[in-house]
């Protein structure tokens, strides 16, 4: 037998983070083959990060296998390559060891990374309110879901304001103007009020410290 491995591809997954793999072992021997194993190496780490069996192989046939999943690493963005290894136990005594191994490569992308841009909170004194301004934005290098502002105001010690921040591409801003805040008749001082984008967490960003203002 000679088992090479062929047709290996592999793609990424934005919204998942994830790498799909695929790969054909081929015979290309005369004999057929008996049962073996396949595996997918990160070849950065030298992890398998896939792992299977492939049955017997009669002369001149192949075994494919798809949409084999790896997670991509958190943080981790650009080039990332594989090797997806034929009869990587070694179980099958061949005419060629040495073309087992294919390697694929697949650009990953930079996770979202929102923040906030232009936040400014002004007040009118004619109206007596509080008007409050922001964008966020998303500097990261893959498109964020949907999210939400959080506005606290520390003074009051509650929530007032939770809008809803819509999905933004990579280097897109979403704003919010002129919103107004309550104020307390009467007060008079310096307020704050706390902003944080992706409170409750859901989107895996490149920086997750950056999220308030």
């Amino acid at each position: 037998p000679d088992f090479q491995s062929t047709e290996s591809t592999a793609a990424f997954v934005e919204g998942a983070r994830l790498v799909v793999l695929s790969l054909c072992v081929t015979n290309h021997g005369t004999p057929d083959a008996g049962g073996s194993e396949v595996s997918i190496q990160d070849r950065s780490t030298a992890n398998t990060v896939w792992s299977g069996a492939i049955g017997p192989l009669p002369a001149g046939d192949q075994a494919c296998r798809t949409d084999l999943r790896a997670t991509a690493p958190d943080g981790l963005s650009g080039a990332r390559q594989y090797e997806l290894i034929a009869d990587s136990s070694g179980k099958v005594t061949e005419s060629d060891e040495d073309n087992n191994t294919s390697t694929v490569t697949v650009t990953v992308s930079a996770p979202p990374d929102l923040s906030f841009t232009d936040a400014v909170a002004k007040f009118d004194e004619v109206a007596r309110e509080m008007v409050l301004s922001f964008c966020v934005i998303n500097r990261g290098g893959t498109a964020s879901t949907e999210n939400r502002v959080l506005i606290r105001d520390p003074a009051a010690q509650g929530e007032v304001g939770n809008l809803k921040i819509r999905p933004l591409d990579p280097g897109r801003r979403t704003c919010r103007d002129g919103l107004l805040m309550p104020m307390t008749a009467g007060y008079s001082g310096t307020r704050h009020f706390d902003l944080t984008v992706d409170p409750d967490g859901k989107v895996n960003e490149s920086d997750e410290n950056n999220n308030t203002a």
